[in-house]
């Protein structure tokens, strides 16, 4: 019982390790997305709403008065977005945000063009 279990379960991971080689090697670039734009616009400010309101846990620095890191932020945002390699570059309204927390080095892009950066990898 306890090798046809074991043989059964190599069974499974081998077919999704084949599977999973196979469909990252996919060349033609077609996007696989189960999600609509309108759902990413929906998930991008479920997620805005929800990073807002823990305000302890995602200390957002004010555009007004951090304007200069925006700026720069800003900047970078577009240069990738211009570079041509963004799929759905017109299809969100990119919005920056820095999180205050100097022992975070990390950003995450959001759905629906929610970008944060963590002020920590900003001072790195």
């Amino acid at each position: 019982m306890f090798s046809f279990v074991r043989l059964n379960k190599i069974k499974w991971i081998f077919l999704f390790s084949a599977l999973t080689v196979v469909f990252s090697c996919d060349k033609n670039d077609k996007d696989v997305n189960i999600f609509s734009i309108e759902d990413d616009k929906a998930l991008g400010e479920q997620l805005a709403q929800e990073i807002a309101s823990d305000p302890t846990t995602y200390p957002i620095l004010d555009r007004s008065k951090y304007a200069t890191a925006y700026m720069h932020l800003d900047r970078i945002v577009n240069t990738i977005l211009n570079s041509g390699k963004v799929t759905h570059k017109d299809d969100f309204v990119w919005e920056v945000s820095i999180i205050n927390d100097d022992s975070t080095l990390n950003a995450f892009c959001g759905p629906g063009g929610k970008v944060y950066v963590y002020t920590g990898i900003i001072k790195y």
